[in-house]
């Protein structure tokens, strides 16, 4: 959601985030089930979806999303849907000087991310 895709696969010169493709998550929108799929994986400690939305590319009528936050960990992701698969489009560490956990710092992202596009969809109505 913060970046237009133009350095996927490099360290942005921007953000310095490496905008790397991750190929463990198959390159298609999430649904909710999909999603908690994931959470429950070995080394996910969090897994949110962001601007949840129909597109008939699902079984059934699920929502599906093109934007997840992810926690690991280490650290919390901001992934994005591009054409290759999932982009890291953000990473962000817990800070051990104000005793964060990795769920907090995702959580965080997460609220962020979520209000954001909530801004960014007011703004167009």
């Amino acid at each position: 959601m913060a970046h237009d895709g133009s350095h996927i696969g490099e360290i942005c010169p921007d953000c310095g985030t490496h905008h790397r493709v991750l190929e463990s998550i198959p390159a298609q929108p999430l649904t909710r089930s999909a999603l908690e799929s994931i959470e429950d994986s070995d080394g996910i400690t969090f897994a949110r979806g962001i601007g949840w939305f129909y597109d008939g590319t699902s079984d059934g009528d699920d929502e599906t999303t093109e934007d997840i936050v992810l926690g690991t960990q280490k650290k919390a992701l901001l992934l994005s849907l591009y054409q290759p698969g999932w982009v890291v489009d953000l990473e962000a560490e817990p800070r051990e000087d104000e005793d964060e956990t990795v769920e907090d710092v995702a959580r965080d992202l997460w609220m962020q991310s979520s209000q954001g596009l909530s801004e960014a969809m007011h703004e167009m109505l």
